[in-house]
């Protein structure tokens, strides 16, 4: 009915309801909309390695009316949930998600053909890393299955961040939406950079062929390997290459060059190969895990002529003090002191109000204070605790 007709004695209809007539003036006048409170958390996205769920409200206390403003701010807010790591398994998240896609195919002749699919990290520009872009196994042929992935899938390996409703948003190396908390140099979490030291160095001789510029020993974190090109040079005349102990190549072994971006996974350590190209020819490790193996670093020189200029560093564990005098002394005070775990102060919450996160480190040390193994798993004190802000 048209707004004002009359509905029944001393009523009229307003906004499609029966209204007493007096309440006109309040149904005609403008008013702003104002946010409810927030709801309860929903579900979280994974059961572990760190998922995320939502709280939401809405602008409905009172709704916006007769052009009133809508409410400003957010609908909805994220927190990490079930972050304890997963069982070891050898798949991340987003090899699942690709892995649940396998099935057989058929080509154009009708041929079926079973295909097993894998994440594809090369190549996949910053905007899109939140997509689930699969590979085919053994292939280059890929597809981009969801346009997201499930919230709490990592960005990339190692990059602490996750993905949230199709967004890239950073996390602490402790998996945690909004914590603080950073890998050191060292490839510690929480750490202050002082078990390790730092090796760099480059490598200018003229070569040709096939030349070792340096081993890279187990045990080394954050590795980076460049080739620049040398002052007055316009072109690359070599080529990094890596290669193995038992001498399987990494990437352009045996003459063969790669011209593509290339993410390499050994024994738990991911590489990162640029692929060569006149602009860059640089690989370098991604994640914050030592090298299980040593690593010979070689350049495939063309042109005896030319200088190179091959930058490389690593951090390696510092090498622990000698003892001071009576070596049967020392060793008998260092068994005295057996490794055991030790905390540090919990730190911020990782929220201003409502419900958060805290965490703190975690170590296992020797009697002297110095990072030690051999600390029993099962009475490893918990890094990570709720905590809970006045309500938001």
């Amino acid at each position: 009915a048209v707004e004002g007709t009359p509905c029944g004695k001393g009523r009229i209809c307003l906004h499609g309801k029966c209204v007493d007539k007096t309440k006109r003036r309040y149904y005609l006048a403008s008013a702003n909309g104002n946010w409810g409170s927030w709801g309860t958390w929903g579900p979280c996205s994974r059961t572990c390695g760190g998922g995320v769920q939502f709280a939401r409200r809405h602008c409905n206390n009172p709704a916006p009316r007769n052009n009133g403003k809508y409410c400003v701010g957010k609908r909805a807010v994220h927190r990490s949930c079930n972050v304890t790591p997963c069982p070891l398994t050898g798949k991340s998240f987003r090899d699942e998600q690709c892995e649940a896609r396998n099935g057989y195919q058929t080509d154009a002749k009708g041929v079926k053909t079973f295909v097993e699919w894998v994440p594809k990290y090369a190549g996949v520009i910053p905007a899109d890393v939140c997509k689930l872009t699969c590979r085919a196994k053994g292939t280059g042929y890929y597809v981009v299955f969801s346009q997201k992935v499930t919230d709490g899938t990592e960005c990339q390996p190692y990059s602490n961040s996750v993905c949230v409703r199709g967004r890239c948003v950073r996390t602490g190396c402790d998996g945690i939406i909004g914590s603080k908390q950073h890998h050191d140099k060292c490839g510690v979490c929480g750490g202050d950079s002082s078990t390790c030291v730092k090796i760099s160095r480059s490598f200018t001789k003229r070569s040709v062929g096939y030349r070792e510029v340096t081993r890279i020993p187990a045990g080394a974190v954050h590795i980076k390997v460049r080739q620049h090109k040398p002052k007055g040079q316009q072109r690359f005349t070599a080529y990094l290459a890596v290669k193995r102990k038992n001498g399987d190549y990494l990437f352009n072994g045996k003459y063969m060059i790669s011209t593509s971006e290339t993410v390499i996974e050994m024994n738990g350590t991911v590489f990162n190969y640029s692929g060569w190209s006149q602009r860059e020819d640089e690989v370098h490790s991604m994640g914050h895990g030592p090298l299980t193996e040593p690593l010979i670093v070689q350049i495939l020189a063309t042109d005896p002529g030319k200088p190179l200029d091959v930058r490389y560093s690593y951090f390696v564990p510092r090498k622990p003090e000698q003892p001071a005098s009576d070596n049967t002394i020392a060793a008998l005070a260092v068994q005295s002191h057996f490794p055991k775990w030790m905390t540090g102060p919990w730190f911020t919450c990782s929220r201003t109000c409502d419900v958060g996160w805290q965490t703190r480190t975690v170590q296992c040390k020797s009697g002297e204070g110095k990072l030690a193994r051999g600390c029993p798993l099962s009475q490893r004190p918990s890094a990570f605790k709720q905590c809970l802000q006045t309500k938001c």
